[in-house]
């Protein structure tokens, strides 16, 4: 069983040099490291972790902010919920989701409008916006919603397989 993980990269074109270095590395241990970790599940999933702190070392070079969503195998949903690893790293993406989702409005919380301009306040709403939007459409796109639905039939087994709903 392997599980891919896709990253959301941003437009390579507003990367910064610090950015385009992380992005070569997240890329050479995806490529070329994780594929030979396959037998020690243990030393795979440590990659994969260092993999997302890259992405997320990546955002914040950059400002933009996006989530890592796994790329599921083409299995049943009942095999799935059966697998360890794999309810393992799911679990592992819903903390790293809701550790950026904290961190977002954390940082949105400390950041003020201008005071002394009506333009600051309508920017400071916009730019609010399109930070909150970017990750609502995210985390309701279908492969969200299938994890969601995985976790649930794992935690709650006669749910029978109920839609996890939006975001």
């Amino acid at each position: 069983f392997c599980l891919v993980f896709k990253t959301a990269i941003m437009d390579p074109q507003k990367v910064n040099e610090s950015g385009k270095q992380l992005m070569k590395l997240s890329e050479l241990i995806k490529n070329v490291y994780l594929p030979y970790a396959q037998s020690n599940q243990d030393v795979r999933s440590a990659m994969q972790k260092f993999v997302s702190q890259i992405s997320h070392s990546i955002q914040q070079v950059n400002g933009s902010i996006s989530i890592r969503i796994p790329e599921l195998p083409e299995k049943d949903r009942a095999d799935l919920v059966k697998n360890p690893h794999t309810i393992k790293n799911l679990e592992e993406t819903i903390e790293e989701w809701t550790a950026t989702l904290k961190e977002v409005v954390q940082r949105q919380d400390e950041i003020q409008a201008d005071p002394n301009s009506a333009m600051g306040e309508i920017d400071y709403w916009r730019n609010r916006s399109a930070i909150f939007s970017t990750l609502h459409q995210q985390l309701n796109l279908p492969q969200v919603k299938e994890i969601l639905d995985i976790m649930n039939l794992a935690t709650h087994p006669d749910a029978g397989g109920t839609e996890s709903g939006s975001l």
